[in-house]
């Protein structure tokens, strides 16, 4: 976790740690306790600007948890499998061989190494999310050469399954390699 995220949880953590205490104050008469806290309010410093603060806090932190609400309900649904349903057959494909047909696309041609695949699938729309991560080499024709990579995966999508070119969604995260590319020796390791 990063500097600026410890620092907003920090504060985030302040104004519901405030919020609660001036809850425990309010209502200490339910529990009998041994300790009396003083009102908020009457400590010297910060007694005037407290019903303020906890006022805007309150606000802050109840749109906040609303917010957080809204985009749990209304989050799209990630799944493991794709499920296609046609008029008497069903399949389900799992989320494992997406990624492997789509590295066996990418292994094919040589421009790009140290590929990696991560797809996500989405139940409504049965749409499909597929981020590509490797290293392509410098040369014009290879970058000239993705487009037809990108078009090839979404034919393939739609010819075995189906699936339109809009439900199939490619990103490519690909860092220059500097050199030669020189594909990776397949060969098993025992005999």
């Amino acid at each position: 976790m990063g500097r600026f995220k410890k620092f907003v949880w920090f504060l985030l953590s302040i104004a519901l740690l405030l919020q609660l205490f001036s809850v425990v104050i309010q209502y200490q008469y339910i529990a009998d306790l041994p300790i009396i806290f003083l009102s908020l309010e009457e400590y010297p410093l910060i007694g005037p600007f407290i019903p303020m603060f906890l006022f805007y806090s309150g606000c802050t932190l109840f749109l906040l948890v609303v917010m957080g609400l809204l985009i749990v309900l209304f989050f799209p649904v990630n799944q493991k499998y794709l499920l296609i349903q046609k008029e008497h057959s069903k399949i389900t494909i799992e989320q494992k061989a997406l990624e492997s047909l789509i590295l066996a696309e990418i292994k094919k041609i040589s421009f790009i190494t140290k590929a990696t695949v991560n797809v996500k699938v989405f139940k409504k729309h049965q749409r499909l999310i597929s981020v590509i991560k490797g290293q392509i080499s410098s040369d014009d024709e290879a970058v000239a050469s993705l487009e037809g990579l990108i078009d090839s995966i979404e034919g393939t999508f739609e010819q075995m399954f189906s699936l339109p070119k809009e439900s199939v969604r490619l990103k490519l995260k690909l860092k220059p390699f500097k050199g030669e590319v020189t594909k990776t020796d397949n060969r098993k390791r025992v005999v």
